[in-house]
């Protein structure tokens, strides 16, 4: 692919169509942008940075989660010449304002949840662009030309010390980690691609695979708010993924969910399973089988970056059958250097892969690697005598030891010098979180080292402690002043008088690290501990095992007795000093010793410890077990089920509204142009025909695309109820299994347990393209007319989806048998609602509950 700038690649962008190009997964939903609002929102942005006079050069901040709006705004800024500075959502307002005042922004662009105090002045939030109309200029009088060498961003790597480091990424950066992809973009032709990229937007592996390189071949990208390793799992499945890019912590975390995955009847987990089959091929094909049942069969790529991934976890992927690409790089060569792919028939574990071509890449006398390149940055911000100390004879001293071997595959040793690298693939520095702890009273010293426990590298601190400070006071401290990623996940009081130190009183790091005090066991009960044989919360806090620490406090929080004073107003993910992946973890773990029958759990970044004990113990949470199902039979959902609605529907609900009712369709502002797929939400609801009402009334260019969605709860009938007659119980699985699945296609949200499953099946079948027909009011109660469900509000806001509202008159007096006078209906069809991204779910019910008001009016004038 030949591009002189970025900029050719955004005015290529129209050649792709309504071609999906990103999409946000929420939790239930997802929301697509197509190639060509993509393209449209792109010159939205860059409209708004013109007229705001932001030059060329200029810096804008952006601030916020990743979504298709962030891509938007970088795609705007890359056709103004403008420079982008990218934070992670998680930094600190502190953190951002200090970037500001550096780079001298001259706006903030930010999402819905992130503080600006103090910031207003230059503010701007990323989903407010959707709303500002004015005419679109074509591209070419909003380009600013460029040159290949011009600077595209600022990519800060570093913590929060009063010199961070932003290392400068240009067009001629970017181009190359596209091109050295070119040979593979035959396959973009071929197959309809889509990447599930969990890395953040505000760092180079997730701007490389979450942006430039699959919009150059015309891929189709997925960001998910959400890491949870079951949710991820969901996703995958739900919306077709080809291919998944994590950090290897997250991977790790999929693979121990997989791992778990119950096998035959026997109680026994697909671990247990596999553990005690020899024969590799067998291993191989329980493993495929069971890991794509979960996955699906669209799924078979794991692209990892960030840090390397334990041999163990690649051992299993590569059992699975699946092809595993593993890529070394720092944000100073622009992403990548080299990558290892292997496959289900080409094993190559534990390398991290051949350099890739057109750049420079050799090994020092001490083998730290070097690399000299068009993938190589420009320079660090403002620092070039930093920059230069990173050069050796015009090559760049990436500060990684390896190996090379015969075959040009390099293999990774360690890092050159204490930066540790986590396992969520962020670098955190320790002379940066020293400095910030000996600033902290009672802290006389620090040293901050990596300790790795189970192929997972965390952040440890020793300290020196004045006498009648207690750790608890510094870990509070701490937690208040250090960034997400630098928090310190154990704690080690030096039980010396000083640190060993050099005759230039420096610390003798090595010395510390090998006469690191360990606890190998949890120490024993004291008093105030929540259960027999269970520590206090201090003392799980300071165990040093991090596997050890989590399952303690999993059984810490589940138990029912504790007696301990917890503190009420520290959020409980400051107090753990846990991590965003070490909650999943710990979250799995909880919902494992609860059973299966216990609904997933979620936590906020301000629940304290003792709301989400309440949470678990009071039980709300808890569902019983139910075999209801929330989707329909396979048979109706697959080709056979479409091929005999093809005659079916045709002959029961246009016979049905031919003899038995007259429908009357009234479009009261005019028929509006729908973006299909939509959803329609009907009321009253007074009638179970009221289904047949709306599907009727559907155009029908579009009425094969409808699902209707029901919350009936058949809970009784398909458990084993004594209430419940056999025969009404298999009249009812008759329904269920053959009459129903003739008329129409469905889903079920029961009331009952399984609700959110059945809007995971809306979602996914709104990703499909279907049109779900629903009633958010539910059954017409004359006693509670005000009653409203948000999940038809909820979905909406979540796939982008428009809400048609529909309102039905003279329904109660439907009936089933043709009769010589039809029940004459009137169906009042309104202006779509749009679910606006700024919109809270109350918000929109709100316009619903508004646009059925004025049809009700409207209805009751015309009758």
């Amino acid at each position: 692919m030949k591009m002189g700038t970025l900029q050719s690649l955004v005015e290529r962008l129209p050649d792709f169509g309504t071609r999906p190009a990103l999409g946000l997964r929420q939790f239930y939903g997802l929301r697509w942008w197509d190639y060509t609002q993509l393209y449209q929102a792109a010159l939205r942005f860059a409209t708004l940075l013109r007229d705001r006079r932001i030059a060329a050069g200029d810096k804008i901040l952006v601030w916020a989660a990743n979504c298709p709006e962030w891509t938007s705004l970088l795609l705007g800024a890359v056709i103004r010449g403008v420079v982008l500075v990218p934070i992670d959502e998680n930094m600190s307002a502190s953190f951002v304002k200090k970037i500001v005042a550096e780079t001298e922004a001259v706006m903030v662009v930010h999402g819905q949840d992130q503080d600006i105090t103090g910031l207003e002045s230059i503010a701007f939030n990323l989903f407010q662009i959707a709303e500002l109309t004015f005419p679109l200029p074509g591209i070419e009088t909003l380009i600013v030309p460029a040159t290949p060498d011009d600077i595209v961003m600022i990519l800060y790597t570093s913590g929060t010390t009063s010199s961070p480091k932003g290392v400068l990424i240009s067009h001629r950066n970017i181009l190359y980690q596209i091109s050295a992809f070119g040979q593979w973009g035959w396959l973009a032709k071929l197959y309809p691609w889509r990447i599930l990229m969990l890395s953040p937007l505000s760092h180079i592996q997730g701007l490389l695979f979450g942006v430039f390189i699959p919009l150059a071949f015309g891929l189709s990208v997925i960001y998910s708010d959400s890491v949870d390793p079951a949710q991820v799992i969901r996703v995958i499945k739900q919306n077709r993924v080809t291919l998944l890019l994590a950090v290897p912590r997250l991977q790790h975390l999929i693979a121990q969910e997989l791992a778990r995955t119950p096998y035959g009847g026997k109680g026994i987990s697909l671990a247990e399973k596999v553990s005690a089959i020899h024969f590799f091929p067998y291993r191989r094909h329980i493993l495929f089988l069971q890991t794509h049942a979960r996955l699906g069969y669209w799924f078979y790529i794991l692209l990892v970056g960030g840090a390397n991934l334990p041999l163990a976890d690649e051992a299993f992927w590569f059992e699975c059958g699946y092809i595993l690409v593993q890529g070394y790089g720092l944000t100073e060569t622009s992403g990548l250097v080299s990558v290892n792919i292997s496959n289900p028939f080409r094993r190559r574990l534990g390398s991290i892969g051949k350099p890739l071509p057109g750049q420079y890449v050799t090994l020092g006398l001490d083998n730290e690697v070097l690399v000299r390149g068009p993938n190589v940055s420009p320079g660090f911000y403002r620092q070039p005598g930093m920059y230069r100390e990173s050069l050796k004879n015009g090559a760049l001293r990436t500060g990684d030891l390896a190996r090379l071997d015969e075959h040009n595959q390099l293999f990774f040793l360690d890092r050159k010098k204490e930066v540790i690298v986590t396992s969520e693939g962020l670098n955190v520095y320790p002379h940066e979180v020293e400095e910030l702890l000996n600033q902290l009273p009672g802290v006389r010293d620090s040293v901050v080292i990596g300790v790795t426990e189970d192929n997972l590298t965390e952040v440890h601190a020793v300290i020196l402690l004045d006498e009648n400070t207690e750790l608890s006071q510094v870990k509070t401290a701490a937690d208040r002043v250090l960034e997400s990623h630098q928090k310190i996940r154990s704690w080690t009081v030096w039980p010396g008088r000083d640190f060993p130190r050099t005759g230039l009183l420096k610390v003798r790091r090595d010395e510390v690290l090998s006469n690191l005090p360990r606890r190998t066991i949890p120490p024993p009960a004291s008093p105030g501990s929540s259960e027999e044989g269970l520590p206090g919360l201090d003392s799980i806090l300071s165990i040093d095992q991090r596997q050890t620490r989590l399952e303690l406090l999993s059984r810490f929080l589940t138990s029912s007795n504790g007696q301990e004073d917890l503190p009420g107003d520290i959020p409980l993910i400051d107090q753990l000093g846990l991590s965003s992946l070490d909650v999943i973890e710990l979250m799995t773990l909880i919902e494992t010793k609860l059973g299966s029958g216990y609904n997933r759990l979620s936590i906020s970044r301000r629940m304290t410890i003792p709301e989400l004990r309440a949470k678990i113990q009071s039980g709300s949470s808890i569902q019983a077990s139910s075999r209801l199902p929330v989707r329909q039979p396979g048979w109706s959902e697959g080709f056979l089920g479409r091929l005999v609605r093809l005659v079916t529907q045709p002959s029961l609900i246009g016979l049905w509204s031919k003899f038995s009712t007259r429908i009357q369709v009234h479009w009261v502002n005019g028929r509006p142009s729908l973006n299909s797929p939509f959803i329609i939400a009907g009321a009253p609801h007074r009638h179970w025909l009221d289904g047949f009402i709306l599907y009727r009334s559907l155009p029908w260019n579009v009425r094969h695309h409808a699902v209707t969605v029901t919350n009936r709860n058949f809970h009784e009938y398909f458990e084993p109820t004594p209430d419940i007659s056999p025969p009404l119980r298999r009249t009812i699985g008759l329904v269920y299994y053959l009459l129903w699945p003739l008329v129409f296609d469905f889903i079920i949200v029961p009331n009952y347990g399984l609700t959110r499953e059945g809007l995971f099946e809306l979602g996914r079948a709104i990703d499909k393209g279907k049109i779900p027909i629903t009633f958010p009011k539910g059954l017409y109660n004359p006693d509670d007319p005000t009653r409203h469900e948000i999940g038809v509000a909820t979905l909406a806001l979540q796939t982008g989806r428009q809400i048609l509202p529909a309102w039905i008159e003279g329904n109660q007096n439907l009936r089933v048998k043709p009769s010589r006078s039809p029940s004459k209906v009137n169906l009042y069809l309104g202006e779509p609602v749009q679910p606006k991204a700024t919109l809270s779910v109350e918000q929109l019910v709100e316009q619903l509950e508004a646009a059925f008001n004025q049809l009700a009016e409207f209805a009751r004038l015309h009758a």
